[in-house]
């Protein structure tokens, strides 16, 4: 109830989670500060506020059970009957989902950096041919070389969009 602050879950989350018995229903604020990761409390103050006028929540958040860590996906709606205000949902645990996004992720990482090195060196051996070959009067060769660098920096170009998407995620 985003009006008084309470929330009540039901008996499957608590079982799910391994939640105390205590912990089904009471102060939303106190539940986030004792089971929410500290980065995810303004993302979920925020969404409880846009569903005032989306009558939607949906968002993504890090819960924290002890020494179990869980992600979950939380997925409601916005009920209005007469004086009461309610959200109902579900919370499903995305926590192997999350993990293999952020493998996904490093080893886009990890390929990127990899092939920026020898696309490096591949440009600049391509480049000092090139200038060998023009001061030679190898015309074909130079421009064989020409294209051959132009191939490398759209490689490097890719590597850049990869590298960015990483980021951006």
């Amino acid at each position: 109830d985003p009006a008084t602050d309470n929330y009540y879950f039901s008996p499957s989350m608590r079982e799910i989670f391994s939640l105390p018995d205590e912990k089904l229903q009471g102060n939303m604020s106190d539940f986030i500060a004792e089971y929410i990761h500290p980065a995810d409390h303004q993302g979920i103050k925020d969404a409880f506020t846009e569903s005032a006028s989306q009558h939607k929540v949906t968002l993504e958040i890090r819960l924290e059970l002890g020494n179990k860590k869980f992600w979950v996906q939380l997925q409601g709606d916005r009920f209005m009957d007469g004086d009461k205000n309610s959200v109902q949902g579900t919370v499903q645990d995305i926590t192997e989902r999350k993990e293999k996004e952020r493998h996904k992720d490093e080893f886009i990482s990890t390929v990127s950096h990899e092939l920026k090195t020898p696309v490096t060196s591949l440009r600049a051996f391509c480049q000092v041919l090139q200038r060998k070959f023009d001061k030679e009067g190898n015309q074909l060769a130079a421009e064989m070389l020409g294209k051959m660098n132009m191939q490398i920096n759209r490689l490097n170009l890719v590597i850049h969009d990869l590298l960015d998407v990483t980021r951006i995620e």
